[in-house]
This record gives structure tokens, sequence and C-alpha cells, in this order.
């Protein structure tokens, strides 16, 4: 008998300290209060949550795409935990690569 609880990768996080000089640049808090957008890190909510975001910058529109700024997704914890009942080599398979695995057993 054994189980094996897995997490799901955790998506990676953003640079903001970037992004953050970009879109408080002068040039484009004019061209996002033009537009109706009256804090420009505003638009860090939407690239957090996967929408690309329009900026003006040495007088050309530039989309940011949210994927640029993002770091890469961490794994996620695997934890195996095994008892003692019966031969568990028939869960080697699904216990490779766990971060921890807790096997029960007596003497």
């Amino acid at each position: 008998v054994g189980y094996v609880f897995a997490e799901a990768p955790h998506r990676g996080t953003m640079d903001t300290s970037t992004l953050r000089d970009r879109l408080l640049a002068e040039e484009n808090k004019l061209y996002q209060q033009s537009i109706g957008v009256r804090n420009p890190l505003q638009l860090l909510g939407s690239m957090q949550k996967g929408q690309s975001a329009t900026i003006k910058e040495g007088g050309l529109l530039v989309d940011l795409d949210p994927n640029d700024y993002m770091s890469p997704p961490t794994p996620g914890r695997k934890i195996v935990v095994l008892g003692d009942t019966c031969d568990s080599r028939a869960l080697a398979g699904l216990a490779a690569n766990a971060d921890v695995i807790v096997h029960e057993a007596t003497n």
C-alpha cells in the first residue's frame, strides 16, 4: 500500500523592478493618462494575470509580453508514503524523484 502526494508546479514570479521603471517613465505616464489609466502601475496587475500591456517608450507604442518578465516555474513537491504490508518495488516508478519518502516498517 502506498500513497503519492504531488503538488502542481508553481508559476514563476514577475520581475516588477524592471517593469516599474518602464511604467513610471514620464512619457508613458502621460500616454497612460491620455487613454484613461490614472496609475500606470495598475498594468502590473493585468500583466501578472497574463495580459499584455502597451506602453509608450521612445515615441513608439511598445507591447509588453508578461512572459518576458516571468521567472521559470518552480516544480511542485512530491511526497510518497509507503507501508510494509507488501513488496514496495512495484511502487518504485511512482516514488521516483520524490522530495520526501516515508516508509512505515515494523520489526
